[in-house]
């Protein structure tokens, strides 16, 4: 049990890599179809976590409890989005970064504390996720690697951006991207030590910081879209995401058919 969900964290740290890869070969062509792949993660983020990763937490927690867990979630990315740097991947990659040198070590510092949190939980995300289901939470871990390759292609190019050279930006990005797996074992060994309540406030948690990298996400692209091709942009962002959303529910679904047979 333990070697398959550290297995499935593996793969989505494995995902954020190649999205880092991705990005270091092709550079700053990349950046161009980075907003449709990340509407797809984020359709699929917000089908787990409407569908899966809330419901399961409200089953344990009563309403104020999970309340103010999943309001706590999404207030903990605030504050590092405001007082860090932003943790989705959109907002990053729009960031101007023409900066000074002198400025360079501090923003990759800044940007390693910010997406290292947010990768901390999606490797407890996939833990936790199977732990309250009793088996493989495939929704969960399809969401978290979905979204995973677009973080990573967002990642390696703000850090080029930023002034680093590819072959260190990715370096960089594998460092960042690794607390995913960093993320999971923290979970593994807390995990059994851990109430189920504590479970659920944790989860809870866990989803509300999705809901607020959905819905900033969501709003910073509706005010970058180029004006001269935003009809034909918004057709192809919607596709995308509802082609995540979908994708997601099917395979929560067969997940439980699976289980229950």
């Amino acid at each position: 049990m333990i070697k398959l969900i550290l297995l499935r964290s593996s793969i989505a740290t494995l995902v954020a890599w190649s999205g880092g890869a991705a990005g270091a070969a092709i550079g700053g062509a990349a950046k161009r179809r980075l907003s449709y792949l990340v509407m797809a993660a984020l359709g699929a983020l917000l089908a787990v976590t409407l569908f899966d990763i809330l419901p399961d937490a409200k089953r344990i927690l009563p309403v104020g409890p999970f309340v103010m867990a999943t309001l706590s979630g999404a207030v903990l990315f605030w504050l590092v989005a405001k007082y860090i740097y932003p943790v989705c991947p959109a907002c990053s990659s729009s960031a101007d970064l023409s900066l000074p040198q002198t400025q360079l070590t501090r923003t990759v510092v800044l940007l390693a504390i910010a997406l290292g949190i947010h990768s901390t939980m999606d490797g407890a995300a996939v833990v936790i996720g199977d732990t309250l289901a009793h088996g493989a939470n495939m929704g969960v871990f399809f969401a978290v690697s979905l979204h995973k390759f677009p973080e990573g292609l967002a990642l390696v190019l703000l850090l080029i951006g930023a002034g680093l050279g590819r072959g260190r930006a990715l370096l960089y990005t594998i460092g960042i991207e690794a607390a995913t797996e960093l993320g999971a074992i923290a979970a593994l060994l807390l995990v059994t030590r851990l109430s189920p309540m504590v479970l659920g406030l944790v989860f809870a948690n866990i989803g509300g910081g999705f809901l607020y990298l959905v819905v900033t996400t969501l709003i910073l692209e509706s005010h970058t879209a180029d004006i001269g091709g935003k009809k034909r942009r918004q057709i192809i962002a919607v596709v995308s995401g509802g082609t995540g959303f979908a994708a997601t529910c099917v395979i929560m679904i067969a997940s439980q058919l699976l289980s229950s047979s």
